[in-house]
């Protein structure tokens, strides 16, 4: 079983155009995909394709607008955890512990995006 969860903080954002982030995984092939874009169907569009042309298992797991998003990931068991914040450091500090707090043991950082 693949245990997962994404944090999301909900705050509010400075009036301006939105850019979106999302993230495309196969967690049990341990395949990942962020795309950025100017919306959220382009985001899920480019994330979903870029990730299914390494693995069939691809899904949306998260789409956001202007923040950062950290995964973290346990290669051990196929978990994953997402820190979100507008600061990446804040996202990355998150990721871990989110991971770990799902009993994924072995969770680490893997890659932090930012939609600006």
């Amino acid at each position: 079983m693949i245990r997962a969860a994404v944090i999301l903080a909900f705050m509010s954002v400075p009036a301006h155009a939105e850019s979106f982030l999302s993230l495309a995984m196969d967690a049990g092939a341990g395949v990942h995909k962020f795309a950025t874009a100017d919306s959220a169907s382009a985001a899920q569009s480019s994330a979903l394709n870029a990730c299914k042309e390494l693995a069939g298992g691809c899904e949306i797991v998260l789409t956001r607008a202007n923040l950062c998003a950290t995964l973290a990931y346990d290669y051990s068991n196929g978990g994953f955890g997402v820190g979100t914040d507008v600061d990446a450091e804040v996202a990355q500090s998150n990721a871990v512990p989110i991971c770990t707090s799902y009993g994924n043991p072995n969770c680490q950082i893997v890659e932090t995006v930012c939609t600006k």
